[in-house]
């Protein structure tokens, strides 16, 4: 009965999603699969012994956790960490067996960061690739350069985590090649030189912010993201040519070109201060959109090693917004969004329902849940060893 109102990429992101939502009551469930204020829960014991327990329906902040588990995911943890001075230390405390062997080192909104010297690893805990994220990295860069550590291996652990953006940015910085970017375009419909209008009108909110820039900008200089030019430059030229001619798509452009200008071949370069010790990603279908693409960027340039589950597979360029009505009436009863553009990986496949593979698959079971991250940590280490034996 769920199933029908989960739209997912990928099974195992509907599975992950179902399982998720069970013991909730949501906006987007008929309230008739709900029959009254109590949920019964048929529970089944590793002896195979099976008992039901009952609980009343209650709101998320006034539960009273105990026991080992992800109580908070992306958004709502790292809406705690930027509100509540103590969430992050006492979150850390509670959630310490997962990361055995670390330290909690800081905590931001976008991510917690851990540190294990014997390891010589840093474990990052992610939350949200937040608007503010380069700040929160950056804090992490200085002060692994100020205390000799830039060649610590880096474990991102994304299994609680979404999207948002400068995934780019962050590559720079977590690692010393060059790499391809995502691509990305976009639909060609009726609504289209709409949506071009929002757009320019954002872009050349930004140039007037920022100012100009020259128009060719050397590729090894790149460390930020655009004023907003490259994407002008693209919608007043091939976008508004892709619609005149009756295109069913415009072309593949770096990611919006929020990075890299329409002509670019896509590829980046590290900036002058980086980490130079491996890279481990922690995956799991929970991860879509920057997250979908920064496991792409990651795993298509071979630039680390992903461990878990695929991604969620649900990462698009733009979006477009229109209200919905009944015939014959003007009230709008929802807002629908549509997806309105292909995001194409590093390789140049299709993203949508194609995350990018992980090196090891380890999925989420009954029997493994409380071992899960010890057998993907255990991986994450193999991974690193060989590494480290394998540097000149």
């Amino acid at each position: 009965e769920l199933a029908r109102y989960h739209g997912k990429s990928s099974r195992e992101s509907l599975w992950w999603d179902l399982a998720y939502s069970l013991p909730l009551k949501t906006w987007f469930v008929d309230p008739a699969l709900y029959d009254r204020d109590r949920i019964a829960f048929t529970l089944q014991r590793a002896d195979g012994d099976r008992y039901t327990v009952e609980a009343d329906y209650t709101s998320y902040g006034d539960i009273d956790w105990l026991g080992r588990d992800t109580l908070y995911t992306d958004i709502t943890r790292a809406e705690y960490v930027g509100r509540r001075g103590d969430f992050a230390r006492q979150d850390a405390e509670r959630n310490a067996w997962r990361y055995d062997g670390y330290q909690h080192l800081f905590a931001t909104p976008g991510y917690d960061c851990w540190i294990n010297d014997e390891k010589r690893a840093f474990l990052l805990q992610w939350n949200l690739f937040r608007s503010d994220i380069r700040d929160d990295m950056q804090k992490l860069v200085d002060y692994a350069a100020e205390n000799d550590k830039l060649d610590y291996a880096i474990i991102w652990d994304g299994l609680s985590s979404r999207g948002g953006n400068y995934a780019v940015w962050m590559l720079q910085r977590m690692q010393g090649k060059p790499f391809r970017t995502t691509f990305g375009n976009l639909r060609i419909s009726d609504i289209t030189p709409a949506l071009a209008d929002e757009l320019r009108d954002w872009a050349r909110g930004r140039v007037n912010k920022a100012g100009e820039h020259a128009d060719i900008v050397p590729a090894r200089e790149i460390r930020e993201p655009d004023n907003g030019r490259f994407l002008l430059d693209w919608l007043d030229h091939d976008l508004a040519k892709a619609i005149q001619s009756g295109q069913a798509y415009s072309n593949d452009v770096p990611f919006k070109n929020y990075y890299l200008p329409k002509y670019s071949d896509g590829v980046v370069h590290p900036a002058d201060v980086h980490f130079t010790g491996p890279i481990v990603l922690l995956v799991g279908p929970a991860g879509c959109s920057q997250v979908d693409q920064f496991v792409s960027m990651v795993v298509d340039n071979g630039l680390g090693y992903a461990v878990g589950m695929e991604a969620g597979g649900c990462s698009n360029t733009w979006e477009w917004e229109e209200d919905l009505t009944f015939p014959g009436r003007e009230a709008p009863f929802a807002t629908y969004m549509w997806t309105a553009g292909h995001t194409i990986r590093p390789n140049g496949e299709v993203l949508e329902g194609n995350s990018s593979p992980v090196d090891v698959y380890i999925p989420l079971t009954r029997d493994n849940y409380l071992d899960y991250y010890d057998l993907l940590l255990t991986e994450a280490y193999r991974y690193i060893a060989r590494q480290r034996r394998q540097a000149p």
